[in-house]
């Protein structure tokens, strides 16, 4: 028996049966669901999305100035040490000038007392100014004019820096400080010895 063309036309080129309604509409939505998922899924694997919101920038810290250290609380006694080797040195200045002839004796003592500043200045800065630190500074003497009284002057002042120099290491609290304290002391209680000694020479 021959079929009609419009009925070989309405079966599946295959072979098959001619595909239903439900099939078509069930191939459909599955085809479209796979194109919505291409576009987010390729999007996934791009660097970057022109929709993606930016990463808020976070602000930068602000530049803080870290306070000074504190004070020393050795200045003020340091300070003074300076001024006492100041004073001895002026009484050395001057009693050179008076005492020509005893130069010799004498620049010795200087030599050292301008170690003890020098030692003394690296700490506490050259321009130490006693008076604004709440010190009592000495104005230097006038040397006397004859050579016993201007000796006398000097032991005086020696005598007088050792008993402050040992006041200072009661005072002081840094280690270091009150080593070289100690040793500017104790040459000063050498030279009160030696004056003693220059002056029973003369």
């Amino acid at each position: 028996m021959t079929v009609p063309p419009t009925e070989r036309t309405s079966h599946d080129p295959r072979g098959g049966h001619p595909p239903t309604r439900r099939r078509v509409l069930r191939v459909g939505m599955t085809v479209l669901g796979l194109s919505g998922l291409a576009g987010p899924g390729l999007a996934g694997c791009t660097t970057s999305s022109p929709d993606a919101t930016p990463a808020t920038k976070r602000p930068a810290a602000p530049v803080t100035t870290p306070p000074p250290p504190p004070p020393d609380p050795d200045l003020p006694v340091l300070s003074a040490a300076v001024e006492s080797e100041r004073h001895l040195l002026s009484l050395y200045t001057a009693a050179l000038e008076r005492l020509p002839d005893l130069r010799d004796d004498l620049e010795e003592f200087v030599r050292r007392h301008e170690e003890h500043l020098a030692a003394l200045t690296a700490l506490v800065g050259p321009e130490v100014d006693a008076t604004a630190a709440g010190l009592a500074t000495t104005a230097p003497s006038t040397t006397p004019p004859s050579r016993s009284e201007t000796l006398a002057a000097l032991v005086a002042a020696e005598k007088a820096a050792v008993t402050d120099r040992d006041k200072d290491l009661r005072a002081v609290q840094g280690a270091d400080h009150a080593r070289l304290l100690a040793v500017i002391g104790a040459c000063e209680a050498t030279h009160v010895v030696a004056l003693d000694e220059l002056v029973e020479k003369l």
